[in-house]
């Protein structure tokens, strides 16, 4: 993400973001609250006017009352805001849309994509808005691939980055179950293998030059039970410098082969905790996020008093001044009104400043997921807490409501 502009209109401070990938579209999505103003180039049927078309008109259907769809600037309240992985669409009222009057007060979604720019307005940027602005405009949000393999011959290529993991295609060719034991395939199934590695070989070769923009730079792990991917890397490796292929030599360098005990998601999620991928790819967000969602869930067993839970428990261990690591899922946030945002984004501060770390996990990832099972929001605790204070806390609030 990279800012472009910033300054006031209308007495409100406005900044001007270039959007480059999809981390910086769910970036967005914490950004914006309802009520703000978000301006962007969009597409919109309007009234048809004198004069030729220009190259950003479209004439629409011919006959009944002739309208164009133009590419114009529009500025929308924002309502209602959702990032499905790949976009995010904004709808609200349009308040501006330049000399095209009559489209105030009607309806638009805006659709931002990678590569698009938008203007964020807002009466106040409170601390939420901001430091993820600070996180993200000109942060080298690095993504990566995992090509997971299994047992029966299918692979599939995922996407992996801070905001989201997404499938990008899936492969098939049958392999043999067995091989020699040695790590290496025994001389009457190679060709099965080959056969496999190829296919293999050429999926991940074009989802690179189609689906991330030829960068052949792009880590890639390759994960599997014992074995496959460090066949299916000697075979790329064989392959590349046999043909002298340049780009898929660079590929090769950036693999990484990783074992696990499953396959599928449940592969990537043990992949990620491993300390070979956690030095390999440190600049790679989401594996600073999993140690301490690992810390959390291996505290639920071995010291359950320091892992609380909960709107109302965690609230108790902010007042307390006893969070140490403060767990938050977008969709917690998000649904804030601007009273409650900005009181958790005050007690969100004290945490930094007492020491404490804070997490906000994507609803996309599956960290976010177990946030939002936990009630949207989770902390470990810095010393144990009398859960029965917190009880006691509301029964006290009970009775003084009951005396009124």
């Amino acid at each position: 993400m990279r800012l472009i502009s910033k300054g006031l209109k209308n007495k409100l401070e406005y900044k001007k973001l270039a959007l480059d990938s999809t981390d910086d579209l769910y970036a967005l999505t914490n950004v914006i609250q309802r009520g703000d103003l978000v301006e962007a180039k969009t597409l919109r049927a309007v009234p048809q006017t004198t004069g030729a078309f220009d190259d950003e008109q479209i004439q629409g259907n011919a006959g009944k009352k002739k309208v164009l769809r133009k590419l114009i600037y529009i500025t929308v309240r924002a309502q209602k805001i959702v990032f499905d992985g790949e976009e995010i669409r904004i709808t609200g009222v349009i308040t501006d849309a330049g000399h095209h009057e009559s489209l105030k007060t009607k309806y638009h979604t805006l659709a931002l994509t990678p590569g698009d720019e938008v203007t964020v307005i807002k009466e106040f940027w409170d601390f939420f808005a901001l430091q993820t602005l600070d996180q993200y405009v000109g942060a080298d949000t690095m993504s990566a691939l995992a090509m997971v393999f299994n047992s029966t011959g299918k692979f599939t290529i995922y996407e992996l980055r801070h905001s989201v993991t997404r499938v990008l295609v899936q492969g098939y060719k049958a392999i043999p179950r067995k091989y020699d034991g040695q790590g290496s395939v025994g001389k009457t199934r190679g060709k099965q293998y080959n056969d496999f590695f190829n296919v293999a070989k050429e999926t991940l070769l074009r989802t690179i030059e189609n689906r991330c923009k030829a960068d052949w730079t792009i880590p890639v792990l390759l994960i599997s039970m014992p074995y496959m991917n460090k066949l299916f890397s000697e075979y790329f490796k064989a392959w590349a410098v046999d043909n002298k292929v340049k780009t898929a030599i660079q590929l090769q360098q950036g693999f990484i082969t990783l074992e696990t005990s499953s396959e599928g998601k449940t592969a990537i999620r043990e992949a990620l905790k491993s300390i070979s991928y956690k030095s390999a790819l440190n600049k790679l967000a989401i594996a600073a996020d999993g140690n301490e969602m690992d810390q959390f869930q291996r505290m639920f067993h071995t010291d359950p008093d320091r892992v609380w839970y909960g709107e109302k428990h965690v609230d108790y261990a902010l007042e307390m001044s006893a969070v140490s690591v403060l767990f938050l899922s977008s969709n917690f946030v998000r649904g804030f009104d601007h009273a409650k945002r900005s009181r958790y984004a005050e007690a969100t501060q004290a945490v930094q400043q007492n020491g404490g770390k804070v997490f906000m996990y994507s609803h996309l990832q599956d960290s976010g997921r177990q946030i939002d099972a936990l009630g949207g929001i989770a902390a470990i605790l810095r010393f144990p807490l009398n859960d029965d204070a917190v009880e006691l806390e509301d029964a006290e609030l009970s009775d003084y409501s009951d005396d009124e």
